[in-house]
């Protein structure tokens, strides 16, 4: 039973690390010239931000310091960057500005998830290590 648990975990941390990123290559369009049009742009661009980074952070900071580690690595995740190009197809200063604060915030959020996935995957392994490590020192 122990070993199907440890394989179960092996494998969904496996899974998890090694899931394709998606590219984000779309056509840089602008999207509207009203600032909610802009916002609602950047919160979608936004959630199309790349996790990989912030899933293997959670996973090491989850498996090295377990509940507190997942903590940090949540913390720890700033707001990405939207891509140059979609940037400077905005024609108006405050569109790009509504743009940049959405897109942020809505990354932010998705790589705080991801964070969150790994550190608790990191922290499940490291119960299941010291759970098989104690049960066969008895």
């Amino acid at each position: 039973m122990k070993r199907t648990i440890c394989l179960v975990l092996v494998f969904a941390l496996l899974n998890a690390t090694v899931l394709p990123c998606w590219s984000q290559n779309a056509p840089a369009t602008s999207p509207g010239t009203t600032p909610a049009a802009c916002n609602q742009q950047g919160r979608a661009d936004g959630k199309e931000t790349s996790t990989g980074g912030a899933l293997a952070i959670g996973l090491v900071s989850g498996l090295g310091l377990g509940l507190i580690g997942t903590i940090v690595a949540v913390v720890a995740q700033g707001e990405p960057e939207p891509p140059a190009d979609k940037v400077a197809a905005l024609q108006d200063t405050e569109c790009r500005l509504e743009y940049k604060d959405a897109y942020g915030k809505s990354g932010k959020g998705k790589k705080r998830g991801a964070a969150l996935l790994g550190g608790l995957l990191g922290t499940a392994a490291l119960v299941a290590i010291v759970a098989s490590s104690n049960s066969g020192s008895e």
